[in-house]
């Protein structure tokens, strides 16, 4: 079964598309889970000492590194596993724009970034 493709409309609400679109060889349809994680070469976690602040920096292929954090909002509910996944979570959501980013500067290097 292939995976789900999403399209965030104007209402910020997702709604299914059918089958992605190719302009100038690039398929557009958002990166699949697949080539996210792939992106990621490397990870590390800090819990601040005597707090429940988690933060995770994931370096990509590039280099690049991506931060993600979390925070219990009382100590007695703080997990350092759940601390550390939370954190993760939110660093690899942000590759998600960084991947939309680098398409749409290619998109437009190549004189085909749709209006």
């Amino acid at each position: 079964m292939a995976p789900a493709i999403f399209l965030l409309g104007q209402m910020g609400l997702f709604k299914p598309i059918q089958s992605a679109s190719v302009i100038c060889g690039y398929l557009l349809f958002p990166a699949e889970i697949k080539h996210i994680d792939a992106q990621i070469v490397g990870e590390e976690y800090h819990v601040f000492p005597g707090t429940t602040m988690t933060v995770c920096a994931l370096k990509l292929r590039n280099g690049f590194i991506v931060i993600g954090e979390s925070a219990a909002a009382s100590p007695e509910n703080f997990d350092a596993a759940s601390g550390c996944r939370i954190a993760r979570d939110n660093a690899r959501s942000k590759i998600w724009a960084l991947e939309g980013y680098l398409l749409r500067s290619k998109l437009s290097r190549d004189g085909c970034a749709p209006s």
